[in-house]
């Protein structure tokens, strides 16, 4: 989570400030997949996510990760062991997190 030429995913978390259990889910595959360019994420990386920033961690994460799924359509787990980040998911991260950011456009 302290890759040398990319942003640490501490800092990264901080920025988006995500407030949701849902929200840290997408940041956390986002970063995983977009910064750190994973050709797969499992669980147990966001699960490592969660617990480098301190955050409390669900008591079945795989189970979580499929109701962030389901629910916001934010996350894609239709690969079982690959969560991936959808189109949604990215929108959210990119234009939506921090939930204060002024919307332009």
């Amino acid at each position: 989570m302290r890759p040398e030429d990319k942003p640490w995913f501490r800092d990264f978390y901080a920025q988006k400030k995500p407030s949701t259990q849902e929200q840290a889910v997408t940041v956390a595959v986002y970063y995983l997949k977009r910064v750190l360019e994973l050709d797969k994420v499992t669980p147990e990386h966001v699960f490592t996510c969660f617990k480098d920033v301190e955050r409390k961690t669900p008591k079945h994460m795989p189970q979580t990760i499929r109701d962030t799924a389901k629910r916001r359509g934010w996350v894609d787990t239709s690969e079982r062991g690959n969560v991936k980040i959808t189109n949604h998911g990215e929108n959210l991260v990119e234009h939506d997190l921090p939930a204060s950011n002024n919307k332009k456009g």
